[in-house]
């Protein structure tokens, strides 16, 4: 894993937690960044193996073995007797659906960015199928064509909402982004961290601006006002990876980094666990937002250390995710 993205992770994690927990509104484009980093990580580690026989089944297989088991673990811990249903099941399959009330929720809040992920994982499987001179188009113009459909046909179903959002874009400029640095397109040091820079300004801005309401224009904004400067932020780190992102100063964000999943999905437990031990205390919780953020990253390392990472290893090791179970060689394409 490129060292930059790994910092980058650490702090989209740290930037999702402060937004939750302190409130400020520039930490929610940590979803955004996540999103960029997805399609990046995406083609850089799976670029060799378009076209090859079982890589798409490979593929999806690994990512399932990733994301899923923390994520019904945590949701199983936010379950609550008021949950509906179809509610949870949707949850647990990644498949958005509205509740009785007419909201589109998860179980576990951030659960909502997932069904993301999943169905971007799905069309990727999907392009892996294809040589990479077709496959790579293919996964970029579906995405852009659903985002094309979903603005002209409105859908209201809430799967379709999803699955046409102009939010998909996000992961279409990290797919751009991992070809241009494939293609050894580097940025100077400079020019990377004035990328970078741009982009934390251009986020800085549209986090205090108004939103407009809540539709389909909104979530194009999102994807634009929030998606582009996430992109340059992703592009000047991802681009100049010998520059100041890869020296040692930057081990706790990398460790925060190997550790982001798991802090985004436990902090919001591990907020609502101490809201409720410091009211019991009679606590005044306005003070205490940046020890409740400290606890919630740290509690997400012991995760990632005791229980995500053993995990991982142990299905890995029953499903055989590792060399015996690759694609065949380059010569057996299909």
């Amino acid at each position: 894993m490129l060292s930059s993205i790994q910092v980058l992770r650490g702090i989209a994690a740290v930037m999702v937690v402060v937004f939750h927990v302190l409130g400020f509104q520039i930490g929610s484009s940590g979803v955004d960044i996540f999103f960029v980093i997805s399609g990046f990580i995406m083609f850089h580690t799976n670029r060799n193996v378009f076209g090859l026989a079982g890589a798409a089944i490979l593929f999806f297989k690994r990512r399932i073995l990733r994301i899923a088991p923390l994520y019904w673990l945590c949701t199983a811990f936010a379950f609550w007797p008021g949950v509906e249903p179809q509610t949870l099941v949707a949850s647990v399959l990644f498949v958005p659906v509205r509740s009785e009330d007419g909201s589109i929720h998860t179980v576990l809040v951030p659960g909502w960015t997932l069904n993301f992920e999943m169905f971007f994982y799905i069309v990727f499987a999907a392009g892996l199928m294809l040589p990479r001179k077709c496959g790579l188009p293919a996964i970029v113009a579906t995405l852009s064509a659903l985002i094309l459909l979903g603005l002209a046909t409105k859908p209201t179903q809430a799967a379709f909402i999803y699955w046409t959002n102009p939010l998909i874009l996000e992961f279409v400029f990290g797919l751009a982004i991992a070809y241009a640095y494939e293609l050894g397109k580097t940025l100077s040091s400079k020019m990377g961290m004035g990328m970078f820079g741009l982009g934390v300004l251009i986020l800085a801005i549209f986090s205090l601006s108004h939103y407009p309401t809540p539709d389909r224009v909104y979530a194009g904004y999102l994807a634009l006002g929030w998606g582009l400067p996430a992109a340059l932020i992703v592009a000047g780190a991802a681009l100049s990876d010998r520059g100041a992102f890869a020296t040692a100063r930057w081990r706790i964000p990398r460790l925060l980094g190997d550790a982001s999943y798991s802090i985004y999905l436990t902090h919001l437990l591990v907020f609502y666990a101490l809201l409720l031990v410091f009211h019991a205390l009679n606590f005044h919780v306005p003070h205490l937002g940046i020890p409740i953020v400290l606890a919630a990253l740290l509690v997400g390392i012991c995760v990632h250390f005791y229980v995500e990472r053993p995990i991982g290893r142990i299905l890995n090791s029953r499903f055989s995710t590792s060399v015996a179970d690759r694609p065949p060689p380059v010569a057996m394409r299909v």
